[in-house]
C-alpha cells in the first residue's frame, strides 16, 4: 500500500448562469412554491441550508438587511437548525429591493394561510416551508429544483450552482472582492479568490483591453 498513489480528487466545476438565463430561470420558478429559497440563493448567495433555515425573524424590512444566524441540516435523526458553517457566516446582507418586496409580499401570502389552517399549521417561523409550515428535507428539495429546470428545459445546475452564479455576477460587474467574500460568509477573502479565479482571468482580460485604450491610443 505504501507504493500505491492516492488518487487526488477533482475539483468540481461550477456550471454559472448568465444574466439573461437567470432572469429566465426566475420567471418559471416565481410560478412555483420553491421560487422563494431560490431567489435567496441566486440573490443573496444563500447556501440551500441557509435559504431553508432562514426566519422570519432574521429579516429587516425597514432596513433591507437579512442576517443569516442558522441552517437547516438532514441528519439521522432528522432535520435540525444548527448554527451556520462558520462563525463568519454568521452575516448580515444588505438585500436588493426587489428582493425585499418579494419577501414581503410572500409573508402576506403565508400569513393568509396561517389564518385558514390554524392549529393545523407547524409554525417554525420559516419564511421557505411547505403550505402547512413543515420545513423542507434538502435532499428532497433539491431533487424537485432539478425536476423543475428539466421539465421547462432549462440548463442542468445543482441548487448550490445559484451560490456560485451570484458570486461570478458579483466579481462581473466590479463588486470588490473584500464585500463579495462578507456577503458570501466565506472565511478568508482568499477563498473567494481561489473558487472564482476563472472571473478574474476575464476581469485581468478587460483590464489589458482598457489600459490598451488609454495608453496606446495616439
Amino acid at each position: 500500500a505504501e507504493f500505491v498513489e492516492v488518487p487526488k480528487q477533482k475539483k468540481y466545476k461550477a456550471s454559472v448562469l448568465d444574466e439573461i438565463q437567470v432572469q429566465n430561470m426566475l420567471k418559471v420558478f416565481k410560478e412555483t412554491y420553491i421560487y422563494i429559497p431560490v431567489l435567496l440563493a441566486v440573490g443573496l448567495g444563500l447556501r440551500r441550508g441557509e435559504a431553508l433555515g432562514l426566519r422570519w425573524q432574521d429579516i429587516d424590512f425597514d432596513n433591507n438587511a437579512v442576517a443569516i444566524n442558522q441552517t437547516l441540516l438532514m441528519t439521522k435523526g432528522g432535520i435540525i437548525y444548527h448554527d451556520p458553517k462558520t462563525e463568519i457566516s454568521k452575516r448580515v446582507i444588505i438585500a436588493p429591493t426587489t428582493i425585499i418586496e418579494e419577501l414581503r409580499k410572500h409573508k402576506e401570502k403565508q400569513e393568509e394561510v396561517k389564518k385558514i389552517m390554524g392549529k393545523a399549521y407547524q409554525d417554525n417561523d420559516l419564511v421557505s416551508c411547505y403550505d402547512d409550515g413543515h420545513p423542507f428535507n434538502p435532499s428532497t428539495f433539491s431533487g424537485l429544483f432539478g425536476e423543475i429546470l428539466k421539465r421547462n428545459k432549462l440548463p442542468h445546475i445543482r441548487f448550490h450552482d445559484l451560490r456560485h452564479t451570484n458570486a461570478t455576477l458579483m466579481l462581473k460587474h466590479n463588486i470588490p472582492a473584500k464585500v463579495a467574500s462578507e456577503r458570501l460568509g466565506h472565511s478568508t477573502i482568499g477563498i473567494t479568490l481561489d473558487l472564482y479565479s476563472h472571473v478574474l482571468k476575464e476581469m485581468q482580460e478587460e483590464a489589458a483591453v482598457k489600459i490598451e485604450s488609454a495608453l496606446f491610443k495616439y
